[in-house]
């Protein structure tokens, strides 16, 4: 029987267009009309939150819960350790593609982690429950299940394996890529140091050292002792929020952990990693609404009062459900909105907003981890309690004078190489390793749905929780708006891409009449 290469055309072709009639919305959102745009640029970081924790976090739940069993947990697996496999293929990608642009250094590491880690949430999870409305992708991998309802379950599967891709994605970023891009900020010249940066380190050291000395006067050493521990800790906080160091004051950091240096400093520092990323993944709400939902899905009883008509507890899965359903769509308007440059006018260098209120009042401050935020938009930027914050702030304007312009050559060539990598390269890798493997007989019994995720995964355009975390770091601003900048056109084309990667996908895994897929028709 012929192949329904028309049917999955169609499918694809319109799966994808609706995610983009979604986003246009909210791009425009932001823009229109002038005076008093419906979204105002300010709110879009409000939304994000809300739709987050209150819209996505019950879907993440609810399409684990509703969809996992006990026998079909062998399924999901596959996702999860296939990410960290796309992720790595991609990351050599970027690598590769460097030697053939030679992109400027300090610009590459960060815009190889945003082409590494893409958007796998919004455009996904939008993209699956179209598709799964056609007859041909209901019949095609799902037409042997005993369920009536073939639309739904096509739904409830492919977004709970997107949301174990997730899981995946969230543990690399946070324990390889998130540290990868503070390496970066830290790349800076330390002959940059102002003498005025070293007057205010000066000051703060001061500061650290009455305030040691206060509590420890008994004896000459230990105010000595003091008051080295107070430039140290100085030192080690400039450090971490970007300023640049002079090679005097590196000297003495480096000096300093020199003398407390374990016997296997390799191993110490291994094992602090491995405890940091545990604690943040355990942090986030996402790792717990997956695993809540595995548990409720291994327990038939309470599975089937949450989630089976005429249940004990429909209710409460119903409306989680509801405001599921409002999540994909709202994340999509959120991201496109989040394309719209930021607005600049006078008044943004004032600290005070329009209603008067001071942007470092601490009603204001915000103690929130950023993994703890939608990693497709970025966590708010964190504001911390200390006189950093207003140190970081007295400096901003002379460290922006610092940065050079970006020349147009320079920007073309970062632009096609991260169009060309994001959107071709990577997932042409990844689809060919992934062929190679189920042609070459490595993955029988995986869902075919399992694969088309991989492939769709492989192929959308980059998540901004890159340019958010760039942003934290005042010196790397003009970072920021390098990866910003390529982000906009790699959307505008990824509508083409992400639709012909979609068709190919499909014609390469979804099983034809006689359960026949691309690899069993060659064969």
């Amino acid at each position: 029987m012929d192949y329904p290469t028309t049917a999955v055309l169609v499918a694809s072709v319109q799966s994808v267009a609706k995610v983009y009639v979604i986003g246009a919305i909210g791009f425009l959102a932001v823009k229109f009309p002038r005076k008093s745009p419906m979204l105002p640029y300010k709110a879009i970081t409000v939304v994000a939150r809300f739709s987050f924790h209150a819209l996505l976090i019950p879907l993440i739940y609810s399409t684990t819960a509703s969809s996992v069993t006990p026998s079909s947990l062998q399924d999901y697996w596959f996702v999860i350790v296939a990410a960290f496999v796309v992720l790595l293929l991609s990351y050599l990608a970027a690598t590769l593609l460097q030697v053939c642009f030679r992109v400027q250094s300090r610009d590459f590491q960060a815009l190889r982690i945003s082409s590494t880690f893409p958007n796998v949430v919004a455009i996904p999870i939008l993209i699956f429950p179209s598709l799964c409305e056609y007859d041909v992708i209901q019949q095609g991998y799902f037409g042997d299940s005993p369920d009536d309802n073939l639309a739904l379950k096509c739904v409830s599967v492919s977004n709970a394996m997107i949301f174990c891709y997730f899981f995946s994605w969230s543990l690399a970023f946070w324990s390889f890529g998130y540290p990868q891009l503070l390496a970066t900020a830290k790349r800076t010249d330390g002959t940059n140091m102002t003498d005025d940066t070293n007057r205010r380190l000066g000051s703060h050291v001061e500061q650290q050292s009455l305030r040691t000395n206060d509590t420890s006067a008994d004896s000459n050493d230990s105010k000595c002792r003091n008051s080295n521990h107070g430039r140290l800790e100085a030192i080690e906080e400039l450090s971490e929020v970007g300023v640049p160091l002079s090679p005097e004051l590196e000297g003495t950091q480096v000096k300093a952990a020199s003398e407390a240096q374990p016997q296997f400093p390799w191993l110490s520092s291994a094992y602090k990693h491995f405890c940091q990323t545990c604690k943040q993944i355990l942090r986030t709400a996402p790792f717990w609404a997956l695993a809540l939902g595995i548990v409720t899905g291994c327990i038939g009883p309470l599975r089937n009062a949450l989630f089976t008509q005429g249940g004990a507890l429909r209710f409460i899965g119903s409306a989680l459900e509801s405001l599921g359903q409002a999540s994909s769509p709202i994340t999509t308007i959120v991201v496109a909105a989040s394309l719209v440059p930021e607005p600049v006018s006078p008044a943004s260098t004032s600290t005070s907003d329009d209603n008067g209120v001071n942007a470092d009042d601490d009603s204001q401050s915000m103690e929130e981890s950023p993994i703890m935020s939608d990693p497709t938009v970025g966590p708010q930027h964190l504001r911390r309690r200390s006189s950093i914050i207003r140190f970081k702030q007295s400096i901003r304007n002379s460290s922006t004078l610092l940065l050079g312009g970006r020349s147009n050559p320079e920007l073309r060539k970062q632009l096609i190489w991260f169009t060309l990598n994001r959107l071709l390269l990577a997932p042409a890798l990844v689809t060919g390793v992934l062929m190679g493997f189920d042609c070459g007989g490595l993955l029988g019994g995986i869902p075919d749905l399992a694969k088309l995720v991989i492939i769709v995964n492989a192929c959308v355009p980059g998540a901004f929780i890159v340019v958010v975390v760039l942003k934290q770091k005042e010196e790397m601003a003009e970072l920021a708006e390098v990866v910003a900048r390529v982000y906009l056109p790699t959307y505008l084309l990824s509508i083409v891409t992400v639709a012909g990667w979609t068709a190919l996908g499909l014609w390469l895994t979804l099983p034809d009449a006689n359960g026949e897929t691309f690899c069993d028709r060659r064969g």
